[in-house]
């Protein structure tokens, strides 16, 4: 046997480091894995008996789970850096922008609200008080002592007078103006129509004024032919008929209420004597400017039907009695009971102007001077209108 330099062991020695080392490197990382922890035991350790024994197919197992952790993880695309740092910034810019959006709302935004959210409700236009008429009137009233007049007069472009108009007194025929509109405003529901035909009930049979009193009971009679008698003659059988149609008096009560009349109350059939049903100046002319405004409670057919009817009212002793029938028509109802008369009326001028006056007045029992007083309100109404 040759024996060896020291030349040689050490050529060898380097030889078997390189060796292994290149061994090492193309090793599985299994086997790699093995000879790292059988390095760092020490001999004393290998020698030891295992205490606990472990299948092999166990050892395998967990050998390969500690390469994979081992293993270093593949490089990252870069796209992928690119995609991750895009959802990054776009989530922090969409949250900045919600937040100043909250604190600070843009213009567009704010127009927009302002659009859809409903603006708060204007405060109603008052008219001032006409003094100068409010004193020509005063001074008519003046020369009838012993009578209460309850005047409320709207000028559209004059201003308005009222005197006592607020006072709740018996309204005696003038109920059947609010009676008129709430039919016209069941007939624009659709629940009435003009042609429907009314049977006369024995129950509905009243005194007083009107003409289907003399029919027998079981007469039919239209909508339409109805309520212009209820106006025009004033026929007490007439409105029974309609109250009864439109559902009695509390169903009618109802739909005062929902205009804004808290005063106007029906409680008796036609007709009241005792004075039971009752309303005031100031609401009856607010029905009658209904009639003339975008404000009131009907169609603009129902309006101009309503006026229609109005117009056609038979007895003109007090309102029309004080205007000029070439220089103006009127649209008006009358009502009278031994302890008050009374005249509802809107009056149009040739030139256009409009005006509204309702005068009733209390008088001693069945005085007929109550119809001159309010036939001389009229007249200076009138008058100070057409100085205008």
């Amino acid at each position: 046997m040759v024996a060896r330099t020291p030349t040689r062991k050490i050529r060898h020695s380097l030889w078997r480091r390189f060796f292994r080392r290149r061994r090492r490197v193309h090793a599985a990382p299994a086997q790699v894995l093995q000879r790292q922890q059988r390095a760092a035991m020490s001999k004393k350790q290998r020698r030891q008996p295992k205490k606990v024994r472990v299948s092999a197919q166990e050892t395998i197992r967990s050998q390969h789970s500690r390469a994979k952790k081992a293993a270093p993880s593949p490089p990252v695309p870069l796209y992928v850096y690119v995609s991750r740092c895009s959802i990054i910034l776009f989530g922090a810019a969409a949250i900045c922008g919600t937040v100043m959006s909250i604190i600070n709302p843009p213009a567009s935004q704010v127009s927009v609200a302002s659009k859809v959210a409903p603006s708060p409700t204007k405060a109603p236009v008052v008219k001032p008080e006409n003094l100068a008429l409010k004193q020509s009137l005063q001074a008519v009233i003046d020369r009838y002592p012993g009578f209460q007049p309850h005047v409320a007069i709207v000028d559209v472009n004059g201003g308005v007078v009222d005197i006592a108009g607020a006072a709740v007194i018996p309204a005696a025929s003038t109920i059947k103006i609010p009676i008129l509109i709430a039919l016209f405003q069941q007939i624009d529901r659709g629940e009435i129509k003009l042609d429907e035909q009314l049977t006369l009930q024995k129950s509905m049979v009243a005194a007083g004024s009107g003409s289907l009193a003399q029919s027998p009971a079981g007469s039919k009679f239209s909508v339409q032919e109805v309520a212009t008698k209820m106006i025009t003659i004033s026929d007490n059988t007439a409105a029974n008929l309609l109250i009864d149609r439109l559902g009695g008096k509390d169903q009618l009560n109802a739909q005062f209420r929902s205009w804004g009349l808290l005063n106007t109350n029906l409680r008796s059939p036609l007709p009241d004597f005792a004075g039971t049903n009752v309303t005031s100046s100031q609401e009856l002319v607010k029905l009658l400017v209904g009639l003339k405004s975008e404000q009131g409670v009907l169609s603009a057919s129902s309006k101009q039907a309503v006026l229609e009817i109005l117009r056609q009212t038979k007895r003109n002793t007090m309102l029309p009695a004080g205007i000029d029938d070439d220089q103006a028509k009127i649209a008006h109802k009358t009502g009278e009971i031994s302890t008050m008369v009374a005249d509802a009326g809107l009056i149009e001028l040739a030139n256009g102007q409009i005006y509204l006056l309702v005068a009733m007045v209390q008088r001693p029992s069945d005085n007929q001077r109550a119809e001159l007083l309010i036939r001389q309100l009229s007249q200076a109404v009138f008058k100070n209108v057409l100085k205008k």
